[in-house]
């Protein structure tokens, strides 16, 4: 079995690196949260959440940067999860910086990995 290699796309790297950093940054936010949430359940609940997408982000930046094949379909459903969860923050607390940073840098990444056709090759598997 031969398995053709393919160089990762410049773009596929910086989608890479922004979700590892996403994901560092949202694992920093979970443990912020969980220690300014006392004890409200609902918003412990919206942390969890919020944690097991970063730690997601953090295995999916490793999935692309190494191109596996699993990888670019299941950041397509982080990065959807990320703007529900944005959403979600921002009826709670109307912050407006969440929104940007929940909905408008997925909406820009899922354009990228869906319209650039270097992307799409880069993770079609070759047998």
């Amino acid at each position: 079995m031969y398995h053709r290699q393919h160089e990762r796309p410049v773009g596929v790297t910086v989608v890479a690196i922004l979700l590892a950093i996403l994901g560092v940054l949202g694992v920093i936010g979970f443990f912020n949260s969980l220690i300014l949430s006392g004890s409200n359940g609902t918003w412990i609940s919206l942390s969890l959440l919020d944690g097991i997408i970063a730690v997601l982000e953090i295995v999916l930046a490793w999935g692309l940067w190494t191109l596996k094949p699993w990888a670019f379909w299941t950041t397509v459903v982080i990065l959807v999860l990320d703007m529900v969860s944005a959403i979600v923050a921002y009826t709670t607390s109307a912050n407006t910086l969440a929104l940007f940073a929940g909905l408008v840098i997925p909406i820009i990444l899922l354009l990228y990995l869906f319209f650039d056709r270097a992307v799409r090759s880069a993770f079609r598997v070759h047998v």
